[in-house]
C-alpha cells in the first residue's frame, strides 16, 4: 500500500468506529448533542478525504467506473 492508500484507510477506519459508537449510544438513547456535533465533524472530515483521495488516486484517468 502507499502511503496514501495508508492515509485514507486510517481515515476511514476512524469514521468506522466512530458511526459505530455512535449506532450503540442512539439504539441505547445515550446519543447526545455533543456525540452528534463530533459525528458531524468526524464525517466533513471524512468527506474531503475522500475528495482529496479521488481526485489525486484518479487525476488524469479518463476511466468512467460502472460499477
Amino acid at each position: 500500500m502507499s502511503e496514501r492508500e495508508v492515509a485514507i484507510a486510517v481515515v476511514l477506519r476512524s469514521a468506522q468506529w466512530e458511526l459505530d459508537e455512535a449506532a450503540f449510544k442512539a439504539g441505547s438513547g445515550r446519543l447526545t448533542r455533543t456525540d452528534c456535533a463530533a459525528l458531524m465533524h468526524e464525517l466533513g472530515a471524512l468527506s474531503t478525504a475522500i475528495k482529496r483521495y479521488a481526485d489525486s488516486a484518479f487525476a488524469g484517468s479518463c476511466a468512467d467506473e460502472t460499477s
